[in-house]
């Protein structure tokens, strides 16, 4: 057995093993509202009530979102009108969310074929070379 051969056979396990893994991810379908509520129509009782419990994720209420969208609407206000700016900023803040996701799923997808790949090199260094016998062999 050459040197060659553990190599073509590891990079074989790996092509294939690459060629098996994807997501099948499936967009979810979004619910948007049929009416435009702004600030005045919310009352002071939802503020009081636990995050979530209103049928919003607990994550909308989080800082960093209020201020993704507060920075989004701010830019494309002047140009479309503010209802229009709150959906596009809400549409943009969810493309983001999808993009940084679907990164994540496929820098997890490469970390796990990474440590396929070593423990495939790893086996592939310990298996034991197969002698075959010199001479005649007897058939029975």
């Amino acid at each position: 057995m050459t040197t060659r051969e553990p190599v073509l056979v590891l990079v074989t396990a790996c092509v294939l093993a690459g060629c098996a893994v994807g997501p099948d991810y499936k967009r979810p379908v979004v619910l948007t509202p049929t009416e435009w509520r702004s600030a005045s129509d919310r009352t002071g009782s939802r503020r009081a009530s636990a995050p979530g419990s209103d049928g919003r994720a607990p994550a909308l209420d989080q800082p960093a979102y209020r201020e993704l969208l507060a920075a989004q609407q701010a830019r494309l206000s002047p140009s479309v009108g503010t209802v229009t700016a709150a959906q596009q900023a809400v549409a943009r803040a969810y493309n983001l969310l999808i993009q940084q996701a679907t990164l994540f799923a496929y820098v997890d997808t490469f970390r796990r074929l990474g440590f396929l790949c070593l423990i495939s090199l790893l086996l592939v260094l310990l298996l034991k070379r197969v002698t075959l016998p010199r001479g005649p062999v007897a058939l029975e």
